[in-house]
């Protein structure tokens, strides 16, 4: 497969995420669904940090990140909006980590805020998490899978084995797979 392919196939599983997270917005604007806005965007805020700091770093191929920050971007809006936001001990203590992450991300290099931001983004996963535990709801088990799949695909088209190329992918991968595994768990055993 020759670099410009990898390319146009890296961009188009990129947008995957933006176009399911999108559908999934329509879906929170018209049903009721219990989904934590916090998480949802504080996400949007560190994947655009992440994204920033890969291509600042020389990474040109880091789109993955740049999908997320679009499709969060439109969950966060649409559940702000429905006034779903509910901010509890959980959410506050994952909202302090995430910014002492990104308060050391301003002071380190791009590399450093690469790992900063990923550690920032599993910090702030902890509410969805959570919840999802608690109170899962099965019917959304794709949009997790659609994550997890280009996650995969963008950490095996990245172009080197760097912190900047593949941690960020390898770690929405493990997240996603995660979501998908006990979404899907919950709909055939739950």
């Amino acid at each position: 497969m020759t670099d410009a392919m990898k390319t146009r196939l890296g961009i188009t599983v990129s947008f995957m995420p933006v176009v399911v997270t999108i559908v999934f917005a329509l879906i929170l604007r018209n049903e009721s669904t219990d989904q934590n806005a916090a998480s949802w965007s504080m996400w949007c805020v560190l994947n655009a940090i992440i994204a920033g700091s890969m291509f600042a770093k020389g990474n040109k191929d880091a789109w993955l990140p740049a999908g997320y920050t679009v499709g969060t971007l439109f969950v966060s809006i649409i559940l702000i909006g429905k006034g779903s936001w509910h901010f509890g001990f959980v959410e506050t203590t994952c909202a302090i980590g995430a910014g002492i992450a990104m308060i050391l991300w301003w002071f380190s290099s791009a590399r450093a805020a690469t790992i900063i931001g990923c550690a920032a983004m599993w910090i702030s996963s902890v509410p969805i998490l959570v919840d999802t535990w608690r109170a899962p709801d099965p019917r959304f088990w794709w949009l997790w899978a659609t994550g997890a799949i280009a996650a995969i695909t963008a950490t095996i088209l990245a172009p080197r084995w760097s912190v900047e190329h593949r941690l960020f992918p390898i770690s929405s991968g493990i997240f996603n797979t995660w979501m998908t595994g006990l979404l899907l768990y919950t709909l055939f055993f739950g």
